[in-house]
Formats: structure tokens, C-alpha cells, sequence
């Protein structure tokens, strides 16, 4: 089978779909990754995987501009003739379901900053988010989801029927890479931590993220 993977950004499927991908090519699948040109999209050679560049504006909201966008999508699609498209994100996922492929699967991994904010921008984005949503997914088989409230979210507000909805429990983790470390002392010794608790919070600095409920966490535990 021919399998392809659309996302918005080379990174996203680097870091997060390389897996799964390596063992599609293990088990005698072709596999393509469909992302712009970035610092990671050359690398899927490596694993016998086929890079396929497109170009987008991650932020732009510019009609002209996505419909160029879908286009070239559309010619990629038609091009490779994938017997599934794995789609990530809000454009690749609506866009990918433009592109006339056989079989679309659609994954929602978070609804993003524009279903958390109520100024006029944010609104007026998440009802054309869910307006594109509603008409596009019909072509999609399935629409996995990563937690119960986006999941819940769609149903209700009618953008897809509950039979195309299928909740997973997060991507994975490869617990031979992500493991716990032996404490470095000398680097702790650098920082004038010494033997003080050491909290971590990994994430953009936004207040979307939970910066400002990290801070207060730690004011509490300092107190």
C-alpha cells in the first residue's frame, strides 16, 4: 500500500509520526511525507521514506493564497495516488480532505489558541475552522482524537457524525529514548541549585500553555 502522511510542518512528522512511518516501511508499505521544506524533511530518506515538499503560510489567513495551497496539495495527491492520507493539524487536515484522496484520516491533536480566546478574531476563525470542518470531513473515513473534550466538542456542535469519531490515548512514547536520567550534581552545582528540587516546565512561554499557572505552582512550593 501507499501511505502518505500531510502535515503543515516537516518537524511535526519528524518528530512525533516517525515511528509508526518506520514500521509501515518495515512491514512493506511506501510511505511519503508531505510537509514544507524544512530543516527535517530530507531526513525521512534515511528510513526509506519519501519526502514530497508543498508550500504554506502557516498563519496566513489569505484566501488566495490557501487556495494555491489546496491546488498544490491536490496535485501532490493526485501525483503519488495514496491508497491513505494521514492528515495532522487544522489546515492539512481540512485541506487534505480537498485533495481527492481515496481513503482520509483526519487527526485532531488540539483545537488550538483561536477555541480558547473569545475576542472578535479568535470567533470569527473558529466558526470558519468549523464551518470547513463540517462540509470537508465528509470525505474523511475516520477523525482520530487525542482527548475526550475535542472529541465531545465536535460532536455536539454537529461537524461530525459520533460514528467517524475515534479517541486514542495521546501519540506514544518511546521509553527507551524518554527516560529517566541520573542526576547531574555538577551541572546543579553550575546553577547554584545544589540539592534544591529542580521542576520543569517544557513549552512555548504563552499564557495558552499554562506559563502563568506554572509560576504560581512554584510560588507555592517556594512558600
Amino acid at each position: 500500500m501507499k501511505i502518505a502522511f500531510l502535515s503543515h510542518l516537516d518537524l511535526n512528522l519528524y518528530l512525533f509520526r516517525l515511528p509508526i512511518m518506520k514500521e509501515l516501511v518495515k512491514n512493506g508499505h511506501k510511505v511519503y511525507a508531505i510537509a514544507p521544506k524544512g530543516e527535517f524533511l530530507g531526513r525521512f530518506l534515511e528510513y526509506g521514506i519519501m519526502p514530497v515538499s508543498y508550500e504554506i503560510e502557516r498563519e496566513s489567513l489569505n484566501p488566495l493564497k490557501e487556495l494555491r495551497t489546496i491546488e498544490n496539495i491536490k496535485k501532490i495527491i493526485s501525483d503519488i495516488s495514496p491508497d491513505i492520507l494521514h492528515t495532522f493539524m487544522h489546515k492539512p487536515n481540512i485541506y487534505g480532505n480537498l485533495s481527492g484522496a481515496k481513503n482520509i484520516i483526519n487527526t485532531v491533536t488540539g483545537l488550538g489558541s483561536f477555541f480558547i480566546h473569545n475576542d472578535i478574531k479568535s470567533i470569527s476563525v473558529r466558526r470558519i475552522i468549523e464551518t470547513l470542518y463540517k462540509h470537508t470531513s465528509k470525505k474523511a473515513k475516520r477523525v482520530v482524537f487525542q482527548n475526550r473534550d475535542d472529541l465531545n466538542f465536535f460532536i455536539s456542535k454537529g461537524i461530525i457524525p459520533e460514528e467517524k469519531a475515534v479517541l486514542i490515548k495521546g501519540s506514544g512514547i518511546d521509553t527507551e529514548v524518554f527516560k529517566p536520567m541520573p542526576k547531574n550534581k555538577k551541572l546543579k552545582n553550575e546553577l547554584g541549585l545544589k540539592d534544591k528540587l529542580v521542576v520543569l516546565m517544557v513549552a512555548r512561554v504563552i499564557k495558552d500553555k499554562g506559563v502563568e499557572e506554572f509560576i504560581k505552582a512554584a510560588e507555592l512550593l517556594k512558600d
